[in-house]
């Protein structure tokens, strides 16, 4: 009997056990601002290549902070407005704050927003840090987080992402191949550099993706009024004069006053996301007229629709993880060492004022200091997160965090706790430019980037107890009408990183080689998906195809490049022997000078049989054409936008190679300048209607 009535009343228990969340303690938040604009002047102000002094406020700095706290978890988030901080001015600051509220240092989060109109906390290029503002932000920063502190209150939380793709576009962009520039070091290797000027001749087009996203969370009373609100944005800055916060402080400031209608005015924050590639001027379009009040006030506008969406939760889960991570930097070669001291050697200034000057003393100073320990972080609150990097992160990085981060919500801050320069991506690196030349802003070795996302996913897993997302299958119309014909190999170029290039059929994948970049703007296709595509700057795609006597080969390419400039404007697809100079095999490209028809596609069998067949409708630059190219034995056929446009009987021999090339011939000659997109290989000919469908997926034709 007792043994029964004990079952039974252990059965009635565990019934009764309330679940987690409802054990969950109450969730907590305190906000607080304060005004940290300098009092003393003039002040240092960094973040240009050479320091300058400034005595004039244009608009007020603040520091705003949040405490949130649930049970024994206690995290601070702070933002503040300056350009970047060092992970050792922080980490005193976090000390502090640790000795005066118990909050871990591991536990807090500090971040710059990246005006470049305040003053100096950081020695950068050709800037030293302020030392008395220095001291003086560091008192403001430890008192706004005991004001935050003392304001905590029981809150739930809400957040949306609201998509602001025309308030921030890539800044670096791909220059022409003739018309590459020098480094500091006088070598002419500089493939992408960022603002190439509005509709500027010399340049192909960005050189990465922008993130669109306007995260935004938002904390509230249970029912009640408004807290504080967290934005995130991937916009590097508008620009400013004096001292000021930029945009960020505007934001803040106008929309706190939009929503304090019938309440205490909320703090509002602004937290800089990936944004070492981005900004607001759009390079692809003729100058615009536009100030910094219409930017902040369409960008509120956008913020408050988002907002008036959010539906608010109680917070079950809160909670952070902190990682260290050292890198070593790049640091110069004996030669460049040489080189650094005696320019230093004949400085006649204080501080460095020329290109060189300021790049040899960062010589000096990475080879001093080689290494460089980093604090990655990661918040939870429910199923929102939020990653914290110390660098300039590129757009592409956060993509790729969001893509298979498995959280519902991610947003990445930018800048926190420390500065340790432009982290890009290893593929970028090869394309040089000011945001990979070795420096204390760009210093870190070539795969910090990788590493860096990698064990960020790592913390998401183990913050939310469950694996990465792995991106579904795409499933539109497109791809289904491609797959119901049978290809063999059939490339999206959807990814983000990798030497690898999938084929979503079969394993029959492809490699890269340097000089191929991705994410960029594929063709809008009918179905509305987000497509990306993979862009050449001096490098190709390799891959095989099975049969060299029938096949078709589906494509969609953009070229970048004039049609008039060059002799062969660039190849598109190359069947042949890596690095023969004859070129033997065939070889599908955009014609050029050299031809009496610029611009149009052609076939060449090598420059043994130099036999050309030219199609006769010109492609016009930077648009998105779909080609199809059939082989039948010895008879070749071009179809450009689902139209016949050549069919030529070959009379010398083909001498094709199952290694098949993207993007460029297989001795190198006049690679593509430009785009390719969703390519199929078919081990058979298509038909005119199947071709034809093919074609009619996208609404980019010209």
């Amino acid at each position: 009997m007792s043994g029964v009535q004990f079952r039974f009343v252990s059965i009635l228990v565990c019934c009764l056990l309330p679940t987690a969340s409802v054990f969950a303690a109450p969730f907590e938040v305190g906000a607080a601002i304060i005004d940290v604009t300098p009092e003393r002047f003039p002040v240092a102000v960094n973040c240009s290549f050479t320091q300058r002094l400034e005595s004039k406020i244009s608009d007020p700095l603040h520091a705003r902070c949040l405490i949130l706290q649930q049970g024994s978890t206690r995290i601070l988030l702070m933002v503040v407005d300056n350009c970047m901080m060092p992970r050792e001015f922080l980490d005193l600051v976090k000390q502090q704050i640790q000795e005066s509220l118990s909050i871990p240092i591991e536990r807090q989060l500090i971040s710059a927003t990246h005006t470049h109109t305040a003053p100096a906390v950081m020695g950068c290029l050709g800037s030293d840090p302020d030392p008395k503002y220095r001291e003086f932000l560091m008192a403001h920063l430890v008192r706004v987080a005991r004001m935050a502190d003392s304001t905590r209150t029981q809150a739930e939380m809400g957040y949306t992402v609201i998509n602001a793709e025309s308030f921030t576009h890539n800044r670096r962009w791909i220059l022409r191949s003739d018309r590459m520039r020098a480094d500091p070091f006088g070598r002419t290797n500089v493939r992408a550099n960022m603002h190439p000027g509005y509709q500027s001749p010399d340049f192909i087009g960005p050189s990465g993706p922008k993130d669109p996203d306007l995260t935004i969370v938002s904390f509230r009373k249970p029912n009640g009024p408004l807290l504080a609100v967290l934005s995130n944005f991937s916009m590097h800055y508008f620009g400013s004069s004096g001292v000021s916060a930029d945009y960020f402080g505007e934001y803040c400031a106008t929309l706190s006053q939009e929503l304090a209608k019938n309440q205490a005015h909320p703090v509002v924050m602004m937290s800089q996301g990936t944004s070492g590639d981005l900004q607001w001027m759009d390079y692809s379009q003729s100058r615009p007229w536009t100030d910094r009040q219409s930017y902040v006030r369409d960008l509120v506008n956008h913020a408050k629709r988002g907002i008036e969406t959010i539906k608010y939760e109680v917070v079950n889960h809160l909670d952070m993880d902190e990682q260290k991570v050292t890198f070593s930097r790049r640091l110069p070669s004996e030669e460049q060492l040489r080189w650094a001291k005696e320019i230093v050697k004949k400085q006649q200034t204080p501080l460095p004022i020329s290109q060189p000057e300021i790049y040899a003393r960062e010589q000096l100073l990475i080879h001093q200091d080689q290494r460089r320990e980093l604090r990655l972080q990661s918040i939870r609150m429910n199923e929102f997160a939020i990653a914290a990097i110390p660098n300039e992160v590129f757009a592409i990085t956060g993509l790729k965090l969001k893509r298979f981060s498995p959280f519902q919500t991610t947003c990445v801050i930018e800048l926190a706790n420390g500065a340790e320069g432009y982290i890009p991506p290893p593929e970028q690196h090869t394309l040089g430019g000011y945001t990979t030349w070795p420096a204390r802003t760009a210093g870190l070795s070539i795969d910090a980037e990788p590493q860096i996302t990698g064990l960020l996913l790592k913390s998401f897993e183990k913050l939310a107890n469950r694996p990465r997302k792995t991106p579904p299958p795409i499933q539109d119309d497109a791809t289904k009408l491609t797959i119901e014909s049978k290809p063999n190999q059939y490339f999206h170029f959807e990814e983000l990183s990798g030497e690898i290039l999938h084929s979503h059929i079969g394993m029959n994948h492809a490699t890269r080689e340097p000089g191929v970049v991705f994410g960029l703007d594929g063709p809008a296709l009918e179905s509305n998906r987000m497509n990306r595509c993979i862009h050449f700057a001096g490098g190709r795609i390799r891959s095989q195809i099975s049969s060299t006597t029938e096949f078709t080969i589906s494509g969609w390419v953009w070229n970048g490049m004039p049609t008039e400039d060059r002799p062969i404007t660039g190849y598109l697809i190359s069947s042949g022997q890596d690095g023969d100079q004859q070129a033997k095999g065939v070889h599908l490209g955009i014609s050029g000078k050299a031809l009496n028809r610029p611009g149009v596609l052609f076939l060449y069998n090598g420059n043994r049989h130099q036999e050309t067949a030219l199609g006769k409708t010109p492609l016009m630059p930077k648009k998105w054409y779909h080609f199809a190219w059939v082989q039948r034995g010895s008879e070749s056929q071009l179809y450009l936008n689902g139209e016949l446009e050549l069919q030529h009987q070959w009379t010398s021999s083909l001498d094709f190679s199952p290694t098949l090339f993207f993007g460029g011939r297989s001795d190198g000659f006049s690679g593509l300048e430009g785009r390719l997109d969703e390519v199929s290989i078919f081990p058979k000919a298509l038909s005119p209607q199947t071709i034809h469908k093919l074609s009619t997926t996208s609404k980019s034709i010209p």
